[in-house]
């Protein structure tokens, strides 16, 4: 049994295909990793663009109080004036370019506006209400290096640099096998001792979610030969995830199945609760991951082991999950050889800081438990944590978010 910070080194040091690329839409590219760097064609914004509804001035020339003509009306879209006459106020919409001759743009909650003419509340100060041309970007920058992994909020960005498409890493085919011979399909209403699967859906989702393409196979009986010959087929994909059998019970057969399958096995054991009968194993190229059964468990070693791997597999710069200190509403009890990963909710206290609070499950089949989980508290191995105290905690990651990485695993 090794340490889960060991267990990550040796999947980070599995050697990779080279990543391949393709070209994606823009409005699928949410969760991918950009393979090259787009280019800004043109500053950004383009001009000194007007941020309020209200007027174009030359602060200098505005005396509180006292009228001013108002010559003209811009809207966005529209080019102004290219000249004003002296003293003179230009009625101009949000988004407008800035005229030339104008340094400032005065409210329209600060102005008096009538019959043509308009007077100000205050004077006006040059630059106020304006976003400067190429303030946010210059053309030719690359605001998005390769190896980004892309966020909804990137999306957008992108967009304003025109990219109807972008290159990303090429996702991954990601195979999941269930082994039990007392699972059923969902659509089968359980009877006697079956249960229907969930593992092979949930780690769908999951893998889906970590920008690669998962392709589920058939539920496989506890059958040393129907699980060799689910695996040989699985073998198609970049990637397998075998859920079930890789403890040491009677019916777990995944060991002696990947011994006749001639993989090399990486390690069989980490030091984790939940995740602790985790299997890594390589043939060839080919990586194999023996997930627990128990739901929880397969959902834990999943975001600890294989996402990270999935992401840079896909190009990701950085995939390994950074934990933040958080305050811990509850006390917990670490077992005495392994590290606990509590699920848990986040809150914010009083203060409006997050608070990690464990979620009471009833082990690792909670599947409840499961579902209003975003978190993981980190607890060493034979640790007590006090209630109120301070830990690790590691965020849940999703298809579209933006929580820190880094491009080493980390305690």
């Amino acid at each position: 049994m090794i340490a889960r910070i060991e267990a990550q080194r040796r999947v980070a040091r599995l050697e990779l295909p080279a990543t391949r690329h393709e070209r994606v839409r823009l409005d699928a590219a949410v969760g991918r990793v950009l393979a090259t760097a787009p280019v800004s064609d043109l500053d950004l914004p383009p001009f000194d663009r007007v941020t309020m509804d209200g007027f174009a001035v030359r602060a200098a020339e505005v005396v509180v109080g006292t009228p001013q003509p108002v010559f003209g009306a811009t809207a966005a879209g529209q080019l102004p004036p290219a000249a004003a006459p002296p003293r003179a106020a230009l009625r101009i919409m949000t988004g407008a370019p800035l005229p030339a001759w104008a340094d400032a743009v005065i409210p329209l909650e600060e102005a008096q506006f009538a019959d043509g003419v308009v007077s100000f509340a205050r004077a006006a100060r040059a630059g106020q209400n304006i976003h400067p041309r190429a303030s946010d970007l210059r053309a030719g920058a690359m605001p998005l290096p390769a190896g980004t992994r892309l966020t909804t909020a990137a999306i957008p960005l992108l967009a304003t640099l025109g990219c109807a498409e972008v290159v990303v890493g090429a996702a991954p085919e990601v195979a999941l096998v269930t082994t039990g011979s007392e699972l059923v399909e969902l659509d089968v209403r359980p009877t006697g001792a079956a249960i229907r699967d969930s593992n092979r859906h949930g780690l769908a989702a999951q893998v889906a979610s970590a920008g690669a393409r998962p392709r589920v196979r058939p539920i496989v009986r506890d059958e040393p030969a129907a699980i060799r010959r689910a695996l040989e087929e699985a073998l198609a994909a970049d990637v397998v995830l075998l859920t079930g059998g890789s403890s040491v019970g009677d019916f777990d057969f995944a060991h002696d199945v990947l011994a006749a399958l001639g993989a090399e096995v990486r390690f069989d054991a980490v030091a984790i609760k939940p995740g602790k009968p985790v299997i890594l194993a390589t043939l060839g190229r080919k990586v194999l991951f023996c997930l627990p059964g128990n739901p929880v468990s397969a959902f834990v070693t999943f975001e600890l082991l294989v996402r990270p791997l999935l992401e840079r597999w896909a190009g990701a710069a950085a995939c390994w999950p950074v934990a933040q200190w958080m305050t811990v509403v509850d006390a917990l009890v670490a077992p005495r050889e392994r590290d606990l990963l509590q699920l848990a909710r986040l809150d914010r206290d009083d203060s409006g800081e997050l608070v990690a609070r464990p979620i009471r499950w009833s082990g690792s089949g909670d599947l409840v438990a499961i579902a209003s989980a975003g978190a993981l508290i980190q607890v060493e191995r034979g640790a007590t944590l006090a209630a109120g105290a301070r830990a690790r905690v590691l965020q849940l990651r999703a298809s579209a978010d933006a929580l820190p990485r880094a491009p080493e695993p980390c305690l």
